[in-house]
């Protein structure tokens, strides 16, 4: 009896032990997931989808004395020489270029787009060439229309990472513009013959806007972007050296939404 006690002392006693020791020693953290480090560095090309907003201002400065009567040209009528029209139209294009993360959540680089859309505007009349001082009305026959084609940019980036995969831009540079100003006219109206001009310009402005873009999978990124660019004035002659002679300026300024699609390579 003595000795069945005893063993069974000296069990518990052993037990007791093991469990102390086990409670001192030190408990082991849980193993932290690991940091993915994105490859923003390098090359990237892809497609673009959006729309283009085309903001239109036309000024004439300058109108052919009516029906030639007098020498050179005469101030158009101020109450209708400027026009102002906006279009909104779908956009495609493609883009491409070259990130460099130089710091852990910075991103700089340079990029270059070209895309296309159709923004047509057409109004009645021919502006400053009617009016009380002009005296002529605004048949149907006559017109002013603008149609902004084809645009490009060559900008600079530079983003902040808010997490590893995702980074807020912001872009700017140099902006081209296709831009066709037309003026049609007839007998009846300002004109005293049919004619009919169109006056193609690439323009050249500016470009400023931002985005996000991300890893979506693998080393695909989408974005969103805004941009609004300037492109100065486009100063036109219309039907020079004859007596239906008259010069505009258009001045336009566009607002460019997309969302795209790049392969990083």
């Amino acid at each position: 009896m003595r000795f069945v006690m005893g063993m069974l002392a000296g069990v518990l006693s052993l037990g007791f032990a093991q469990t102390a020791t086990a409670a001192d020693m030190p408990v082991k953290a849980p193993a932290l997931a690991p940091v993915v480090a994105y490859p923003w560095t390098g090359f990237y090309l892809g497609l673009s989808a959006g729309f283009r907003s085309a903001n239109r201002d036309w000024d004439t400065t300058a109108v052919a004395a009516p029906f030639g009567l007098g020498v050179g040209a005469t101030g158009p009528d101020p109450g209708t020489r400027s026009r102002s029209a906006s279009n909104t139209s779908f956009r495609g294009g493609i883009y491409g270029g070259y990130n460099w993360q130089f710091a852990p959540t910075w991103v700089t680089g340079v990029e270059a787009d070209f895309a296309w859309a159709s923004n047509s505007t057409t109004t009645a009349g021919l502006p400053g060439a009617e009016g009380p001082t002009i005296g002529f009305l605004a048949p149907a026959t006559d017109s002013v229309s603008t149609k902004a084609k084809w645009d490009g940019s060559l900008r600079a980036r530079l983003g902040y990472l808010v997490t590893p995969s995702v980074l807020l831009y912001a872009t700017g540079g140099v902006s081209w513009l296709s831009l066709d100003a037309n003026a049609t006219c007839a007998p009846g109206g300002w004109c005293v013959a049919v004619r009919n001009q169109t006056n193609t310009q690439t323009r050249t402005g500016w470009t400023l806007g931002g985005g996000v873009e991300g890893f979506v999978w693998g080393t695909w990124l989408a974005r969103a972007e805004y941009r609004y660019a300037d492109y100065g004035t486009m100063t036109n002659t219309y039907f020079a050296g004859t007596v239906d002679q008259f010069t505009a300026d258009v001045k336009v300024k566009t607002h460019t939404g997309l969302v795209g699609l790049a392969y990083k390579f």
